[in-house]
């Protein structure tokens, strides 16, 4: 189980309540949820960078900013040329669905809720979990990573200096170079839970194009692959 933002929140409760059926836990900037409450409570730096979760506490106001401004914003705290006008707006058109701001916005109301019920009875996880933290995250304190890392009896963490996350998100790096990196650190989560095409738990057909024409995509994770080999045979860290 992989996840990173909302769905590393989910990895995170799955693991928690429903361990059996999770054989490997991979988290992406997101900490474990004892910490993130703690952590919330006790350090005004994460008040202040969670204030956004306060206004959607609001009724009707934070629906109203999401469908207006959702576009602005999600440019705002993206690399820049992340997302395609088509991409933008299938967003839109997404988000202009009758229910849809407030179904998305509710994940912030529940967790308010979440968080000031009971701490977890077993708040410890055995399965084997690696946490992959970009240390620029502009939301959540890198602090977090090592302290979530103590509930994992069997984990290890992966940082990215320089790293807001390894998803659209910004970096002050170029664009090329933070694609790369992104890459690397991929390739080097698959190698430490030693996940391979076709292994039990992956369907690697799925979301795959049909063998054919590689698209411009497939042919800029192929140059960066060779990209990384070559480095690697120079000693570099990526």
């Amino acid at each position: 189980m992989a996840g990173h933002d909302w769905g590393a929140a989910v990895a995170w409760w799955l693991a928690l309540h429903h361990p059996a059926r999770v054989k490997k836990l991979a988290i992406l900037n997101v900490p474990h949820p004892a910490v993130f409450g703690r952590f919330l409570r006790e350090h005004r730096n994460q008040q202040l960078k969670s204030w956004y979760m306060l206004f959607f506490q609001l009724p009707f106001a934070p629906e109203w900013v999401f469908r207006h401004l959702g576009k602005r914003n999600l440019l705002a705290s993206s690399r820049s040329g992340a997302f395609s006008e088509t991409d933008l707006a299938r967003y839109q058109d997404a988000w202009e669905q009758p229910g849809a701001a407030t179904g998305m916005i509710n994940w912030y109301r529940a967790t308010r809720r979440q968080l000031t019920r009971a701490s977890i009875a077993d708040p410890y996880i055995d399965i084997p979990t690696q946490i992959v933290w970009g240390e620029e995250d502009a939301f959540l304190d890198k602090r977090m990573a090592s302290l979530s890392l103590e509930y994992c009896r069997n984990g290890r963490t992966d940082h990215a200096p320089r790293r807001h996350s390894l998803g659209a998100t910004r970096s002050r790096e170029p664009g090329q170079r933070a694609a790369h990196r992104a890459f690397c650190h991929v390739r080097r989560l698959r190698d430490a839970f030693r996940l391979k095409p076709g292994s039990a738990g992956l369907r690697p057909e799925v979301g795959l194009r049909r063998p054919g024409r590689a698209s411009s995509a497939q042919v800029d994770v192929r140059r960066n692959a060779r990209s990384d080999r070559l480095e690697s045979e120079r000693g570099a860290d990526y």
